[in-house]
């Protein structure tokens, strides 16, 4: 992951602010990271990315103090598969996990490894069943837990308190914390949907055994209700985004980075497909990755430069 922040910083590359890109780079050697990663998270669907929906107001609000990668693929559509190539920093084909349930192999490097060998502190959560310690998952932190999604498939208090507590103990420090979006949106995020779309769409219509009755060929009303709510879960799932970010800025002391980036996107008849995990296509590669920078360096810098992670 430490990459991630390279390349904010080796892609501004002209005239003034290339030196002040090397400044930083001295002054970030021993900088905090929290990386918040968002499983079906599909860049269209956001703000900053040109969505007609203000789904995501905190990701705009963060991408316009910070640097926004506006050409970023992941590594696979599967959400797991691509986590694991951003904590490996490896292609699916090396590290080789493909589904949950799979291990990634002790011989594939993690980050957290080399974030531990230069002293920092290395925590992870993550809210995904196939994101567990025994699958690899945990390599190189020094704790990581796995923890069940609350009501409408928001972050439970766990995550809120696991950044707090990262945020109060040592420095440095590297803190993951992997979310999952679920949709369609409960009872617990019908604040999120009306206040986006104006109604709280039916759930039994985002439901996979509804789903699955229709088959592929899904008339044009169920289609645009899927896309109503993924947008309320995304729009959700942005106060989550900004529940954690507000006390990232209430304690940082000049030197932490926080890093949000999807690891899949998600399809809606693209193609013949729906959801993510199923083809390499845009709809379900494109996410959203934008870095913000202690003193708002670079801030409301789009870079345009293809990143894969």
């Amino acid at each position: 992951m430490r990459w991630l922040i390279a390349a904010a910083l080796v892609s501004a590359g002209c005239g003034d602010v290339a030196t002040r890109a090397d400044s930083l780079r001295r002054e970030l050697a021993g900088a905090s990271v929290v990386v918040v990663a968002v499983d079906s998270l599909a860049a269209l669907h956001t703000t900053p990315w040109g969505h007609a929906r203000d789904t995501t107001p905190y990701l705009a609000r963060l991408a316009a103090r910070g640097v926004r990668f506006t050409d970023t693929n992941a590594a696979s559509p599967s959400a797991i598969a691509s986590l694991a190539s951003l904590l490996s920093g490896e292609a699916v084909d090396v590290h080789r996990v493909r589904m949950p349930g799979q291990r990634i192999p002790d011989d594939v490097a993690a980050a957290p490894e080399a974030f531990r060998a230069l002293g920092y502190r290395t925590l992870g959560i993550s809210t995904h069943p196939g994101a567990v310690a025994d699958a690899g998952f945990g390599r190189g932190f020094d704790t990581f837990r796995t923890v069940e999604r609350g009501d409408a498939g928001r972050a439970p208090d766990a995550v809120h308190d696991f950044v707090a507590s990262a945020l109060d103990g040592e420095r440095p420090f590297l803190a993951l914390v992997h979310l999952t979006l679920l949709t369609p949106p409960r009872r617990a995020d019908a604040e999120a949907a009306d206040d986006l779309l104006g109604y709280l769409p039916d759930p039994e219509l985002g439901r996979p055994e509804t789903l699955a009755a229709q088959g592929r060929r899904r008339d044009e009303g169920t289609v645009l209700a899927l896309v109503d709510h993924y947008d309320a879960g995304v729009r959700a799932l942005d106060a989550e985004l900004a529940r954690i970010g507000e006390l990232v800025e209430r304690n940082d002391r000049g030197d932490t980075i926080l890093v949000v980036v999807g690891t899949c996107g998600q399809a809606f008849g693209q193609h013949g497909r729906y959801g993510a995990g199923s083809d390499v296509h845009q709809e379900q590669l494109a996410v959203p990755l934008v870095l913000a920078l202690p003193d708002d360096f670079m801030a409301g810098t789009a870079l345009a430069d293809p990143v894969g992670v």
